[in-house]
């Protein structure tokens, strides 16, 4: 998937808030079914913290989308609003570049904060 874009991988969701919070993120990948901390708690997380909240976070799962947004909704956040995309797995490398292109034009213009309205 060599695009011209530096990718960062984290080994498990503390070590990614640390890179979050002392590496400048133009866009979060986030995986909802990490073994450590679940998806929705780490966009709690992010959303609580004011260095982290403005940094778009593309969602990947492989729940369909309508069922993690009623997930995401009874947690107090909108797929649509506080994500700058979502993807389904599995998908394949064109489907994910595609997703990251979309989530980095998403954000070009306007900044993506989660919302205030969560947690």
């Amino acid at each position: 998937m060599r695009k011209g874009y530096d990718v960062v991988v984290t080994a498990n969701s503390l070590e990614a808030l640390d890179i979050l919070r002392t590496q400048s993120i133009d866009l979060l990948t986030q995986d909802f079914m990490r073994p450590d901390i679940h998806g929705i708690e780490f966009l709690q997380i992010m959303k609580s913290d004011a260095a982290l909240r403005n940094i778009p976070v593309l969602g990947v799962s492989a729940r369909p989308r309508e069922i993690r947004a009623e997930e995401l909704k009874q947690a107090g956040f909108d797929i649509d609003r506080d994500l700058a995309g979502y993807i389904t797995k599995p998908f394949g490398p064109s489907e994910l570049l595609n997703a990251v292109e979309a989530g980095l034009r998403v954000c070009e213009f306007i900044v993506c904060p989660l919302s205030t309205a969560a947690g």
